[in-house]
């Protein structure tokens, strides 16, 4: 079994992780759930080590935290049936995305307590996924026929990403750089990360995975995410200075890096053999 809820402000024992591509990683890993959830899920983390991710409730309802300082602050949409906080940047703006009552879903950006819906136009769904220090922000829509685009919003202004001839594409994380990692399906439905950087897209394929996705960039330019293997077990990765390590939490069935900071603390998830689903936070 995984430990339950450890405040984040403790440090748990040593735990080493093994790389499985190129050089050897060590970890000291701590796994969380908010209290009274029956899963939990760390998807960002900020430069002061504040973690936004998602629960579930003992009724099945999805909602959103923040974990600072060793306390939950629950986030929920006013109005919404389902929240997610996908990601908090320094100065502890919150977004993520929300589904209205008709099963509609929205991206949101929340502000000093306040909530801003935020819909590409022409959209039929809309999802915020990174926010960086300067407030723009990246994700995902689907257009009218219900093909996958990535995003960037700066300034009131949507740009739309799309990794050349992908018939999809996703954009999940950005630095203060203005650097943005995501995901995109190549013609044979094959799925791979990318960076876009400077205007020019890089593939991010972990070496003999059958699927690897980006979900986030520190502004050192490391990135990470998770990737598939031949047998379909999932882990996570880091890739820094061209060198991609493998991230599994000590006996899970299945883990995700889903968050870098520029101190090289991770977030993510970590799932027991038996199905539990815990968020984790990782030092090196």
């Amino acid at each position: 079994m995984l430990r339950r809820y450890l405040p984040l402000c403790l440090l748990a024992c040593a735990l080493v992780a093994t790389a499985r591509a190129n050089v050897m990683a060590q970890y000291t890993f701590t796994d969380f759930d908010v209290p009274g959830s029956t899963q939990t899920r760390a998807l960002k983390i900020n430069t002061n080590g504040e973690i936004a991710g998602d629960f579930v409730d003992l009724e099945g309802m999805i909602h959103g935290y923040v974990l600072s300082g060793g306390v939950y602050t629950q986030i929920d949409v006013p109005g919404a049936i389902l929240t997610a906080a996908w990601a908090i940047n320094d100065h502890e703006e919150v977004v993520g995305n929300c589904n209205d009552s008709a099963g509609h879903t929205h991206g949101f950006h929340l502000s000093a307590g306040v909530y801003t819906v935020i819909d590409v136009p022409n959209a039929t769904w809309t999802a915020a996924r990174g926010i960086n220090n300067f407030g723009e922000i990246v994700g995902g829509y689907n257009d009218a026929s219900g093909v996958r685009h990535g995003y960037v919003l700066s300034g009131g202004v949507f740009t739309s990403i799309n990794y050349p001839k992908a018939i999809s594409t996703d954009a999940t994380g950005l630095n203060d750089n203005g650097d943005v990692v995501g995901s995109y399906t190549d013609r044979s439905n094959v799925i791979h990360g990318f960076v876009l950087s400077r205007g020019r897209f890089t593939a991010i394929n972990f070496p003999k995975a059958t699927e690897t996705d980006g979900f986030d960039i520190n502004t050192n330019g490391e990135i990470v995410g998770h990737y598939f293997k031949a047998d379909g077990t999932v882990h996570g990765f880091l890739l820094s200075g061209g060198t991609y390590t493998s991230i599994d939490f000590p006996n899970a069935s299945y883990t995700s890096a889903n968050s870098i900071n520029k101190y090289g603390e991770i977030v993510g998830r970590a799932d027991e053999p038996a199905g539990s689903i815990h968020g984790f936070y990782a030092t090196p």
